[in-house]
């Protein structure tokens, strides 16, 4: 929601309103628009729930990060295996 108002210049407190009463998984509809002050029938605000709501299950990040970090005075590769991988619900 805050990343789709933000795109279409809705102010960061109009967002923030709304933003708290949804959870992660809500879906956005005029009832909750409506409890934010947001007005249903105002075009804009249709498009930011719709839009929401569209990419709402979408991952937020998709990038490659290390799972954690080694010190120590031989090589890595002389102490544990290196290979990349990821989380079985990621592929």
């Amino acid at each position: 929601m805050r990343e789709v108002g933000k795109v279409l210049e809705i102010p960061d407190t109009t967002l923030d309103r709304v933003a708290k009463l949804l959870s992660h998984y809500d879906d956005i509809d005029r009832d909750t628009l409506g409890q934010a002050g947001f007005d249903p029938e105002n075009v804009t605000h249709q498009h930011l729930a719709r839009l929401a709501s569209e990419i709402q299950d979408f991952p937020r990040h998709l990038s490659i990060h290390p799972g954690g970090f080694l010190l120590g005075h031989k090589p890595v590769r002389n102490l544990v295996p290196i290979e990349n991988a990821t989380m079985p619900a990621a592929r």
